[in-house]
């Protein structure tokens, strides 16, 4: 896999090039994702020659001081050259300057100059690609893309697409209508969008030379270090635990982690992962909405980081709640090695005992009516649910409507697990071989109440907790604050309070505690 890191302060650029490099085993992580250290200096340059090559430096001057200067990165400037404005002014306008000028051009009055100057609408939309690969050279390798069209005749009114969120209704992308479209690039469907995308045109030269220096690879995954012979396990379980809200499936997972050794990943925390990359922890888009249209144009997402993530804890029982689509569990059978015994498991109940349950663990004094769990059952049966139960290959269909213990018997029973053995590991106590991440996670995990009742907490909190276990070296707050900025994944929920983030661990942090504690144990 090619590690790249992208120099950008935008997240809608950052989602265009996961979006170009989706295909591609790419990893493209922000600078600011893997380091403290600030974004490069962004210059307000009209020449773009001169905001290249001075860009290039400020980036190339922050990559070495985090120590990172044998990394490739790329940094990319998008422009636009309105051909009779730019006639006019005896330069390409707006050009580079146009994130600039966006913020206070009218439609309006643009329309009239054209109109005023013959109205030649002509307008090509350019994107500048530079590639630092210091392997091949100190210098850096410019790609160029190019998009023709015109300025729109006439504006239009749209949302920004929730999941392809550079297909606005801000920047230029709602004015520019490319060469053989009828409407603006920002109003395209994603097929058409990509034809037209003027930073998938640079990025395709770059790719070209990444296969020419045999750096270029389709994504794929790496399970061919995993082996029977190489585990404990005869065979590696594989749960697939699906159902409607409340129906036992995380009852059913931290059973399974507690008795049974098995890692717990939650599909719907990689959800909120993406939906944060997208929108930012502070969008008023609702998750539901955005998880719904995404799956639509990419059933596999959620599933590919599933994946990804089993592969990096390898050789361990996982169950894995929170699929919607038949795809994303098609996907993880055909993908997982035969190692692996993957198993279906639908779960059901009457709503009656669902909507007690529901109540039960809410966290605010509001109860849920039948009416709300409704709707949420016929939202997840749409998206999915019903596809999954009556494709249900391997019959294994519990219904959990009694006690706890008879749910958890009838599971062992009817899954096999009871000869199932533990791993009896050595343990440590000392808490100052844990690292930053993990001592993170135990102080969250001690902290955790009863699941969605459990509080979130400030960097603070958490290092007031981490510090109460008399570390040799104490943290600081400044130490857990630069990790959640780096490191905001599936392990974590966030919360955005009173201009504050606060943080608690989601299903699959508290999932990978349980992993800390197969090697820790607390000592009195």
């Amino acid at each position: 896999m090619l590690d790249l890191l992208f120099f950008t302060s935008s997240r809608i650029k950052m989602q265009n090039a996961r979006h170009i490099c989706r295909s591609l085993d790419i990893n493209i992580k922000n600078f600011n994702e893997v380091t403290s250290f600030a974004n490069y200096e962004e210059p307000r340059i009209l020449n773009r020659e001169e905001i290249l090559e001075t860009s290039f430096k400020n980036a190339l001057n922050q990559l070495k001081r985090a120590g990172l200067q044998k990394r490739p990165f790329i940094l990319e400037d998008t422009s636009v050259n309105i051909h009779s404005l730019s006639r006019k002014e005896e330069r390409e306008f707006p050009g580079v300057d146009v994130k600039y000028w966006m913020k206070e051009a009218r439609f309006e009055d643009l329309d009239l100059e054209l109109m005023m100057m013959g109205n030649d609408r002509s307008a090509t939309v350019r994107s500048d690609l530079l590639l630092y690969l210091p392997e091949v050279s100190e210098s850096p390798l410019h790609f160029v893309g190019k998009t023709d069209g015109k300025v729109v005749d006439s504006p239009s009114e749209f949302e920004t697409n929730i999941v392809y969120p550079w297909l606005d209704n801000k920047t230029f992308n709602k004015w520019f209508q490319p060469q053989g479209e009828k409407s603006a690039l920002g109003m395209l469907p994603i097929e058409k969008a990509d034809v037209h995308d003027f930073r998938k045109k640079a990025f395709s030269e770059m790719f070209k030379v990444l296969e020419h220096y045999n750096l270029l690879k389709p994504k794929q995954y790496d399970f061919s270090a995993i082996k029977s012979s190489e585990t404990w396990l005869d065979k590696i379980n594989c749960h697939i635990v699906y159902g409607l809200s409340c129906a036992g499936k995380t009852t059913i997972a931290t059973y399974l982690i507690n008795e049974f050794d098995f890692v717990h990943v939650e599909a719907s925390d990689f959800m909120h992962v993406i939906y944060r990359e997208h929108h930012g922890i502070e969008s008023q888009i609702p998750i539901g909405k955005f998880a719904k249209e995404i799956l639509k144009s990419n059933p596999h997402m959620v599933a590919e980081r599933v994946l990804k993530y089993i592969e990096k804890n390898g050789l361990e029982n996982v169950v894995i709640t929170g699929f919607r689509l038949l795809e994303e569990v098609e996907y993880i059978e055909r993908s997982l090695p035969s190692v692996y015994e993957v198993k279906r498991v639908l779960l059901t109940a009457n709503r009656t005992i669902r909507l007690d349950r529901k109540n039960l663990r809410k966290r605010s004094n509001e109860s849920i009516s039948d009416e709300n769990l409704q709707d949420r059952d016929e939202r997840e049966l749409e998206m999915g649910i019903s596809q999954l139960a009556q494709k249900q290959t391997t019959k294994l269909r519990l219904a959990n409507e009694g006690t706890l213990y008879q749910f958890y018997d009838d599971y062992v029973n009817r899954l096999n697990l009871k000869n199932s053995p533990k791993q009896v590991r050595k343990k440590n106590s000392d808490f100052n071989v844990l690292t930053l991440k993990e001592l993170i996670i135990m102080a969250l995990y001690v902290a955790r109440g009863d699941a969605e009742k459990s509080e979130f907490l400030s960097t603070t909190e958490i290092t007031s907790l981490i510090n109460n276990n008399k570390l040799k070296k104490p943290k600081f707050v400044t130490n857990v604050g630069r990790f959640f900025k780096m490191h905001s994944n599936e392990l974590f929920e966030i919360e955005f309070r009173k201009k504050t983030r606060r943080y608690r661990l989601s299903n699959t942090g508290v999932g990978f505690a349980k992993l800390i504690l197969r090697k820790f144990e607390f000592i009195n």
